[in-house]
């Protein structure tokens, strides 16, 4: 089972005490639920696997909104976040011990937070 968590009250920070969550998941985690996902839903699609959905769940969210205001800038993330789910796949595939978080394109970590914004 996987602990998600989002972020703190409202549309806050992170807290720095989370030490769980999609930025610390690991690519064998993601692996293993792919694995699953196409054993029990062959045609299941690759971003209905958990993991990839509560991505996507993310990026559609009020957090990221307050982040980034402009709607075609978010639906624009979204896409280049849904084009980019089967080399994420592959990566993890070949480097199991490392973060998922680390094979998404670069501007869906920076609205997630996982990289600092500049300024």
């Amino acid at each position: 089972m996987l602990l998600v968590l989002f972020g703190a009250e409202g549309v806050g920070a992170f807290s720095p005490q989370i030490s769980v969550g999609l930025s610390n998941t690991l690519c064998a985690y993601l692996n293993q639920e792919v694995a699953l996902s196409r054993q029990d839903y062959p045609d299941a699609a690759l971003t209905d696997v958990d993991v990839l959905s509560y991505t996507t769940e993310f990026l559609g969210s009020a957090f990221v909104a307050l982040k980034l205001p402009d709607q075609k800038a978010r639906e624009a993330l979204q896409v280049q976040f849904n084009n980019a789910v089967p080399s994420v796949v592959a990566h993890c595939q070949q480097y199991p011990k490392r973060r998922y978080s680390e094979f998404l394109p670069a501007d869906v970590r920076e609205v997630l937070g996982w990289v600092r914004i500049a300024g």
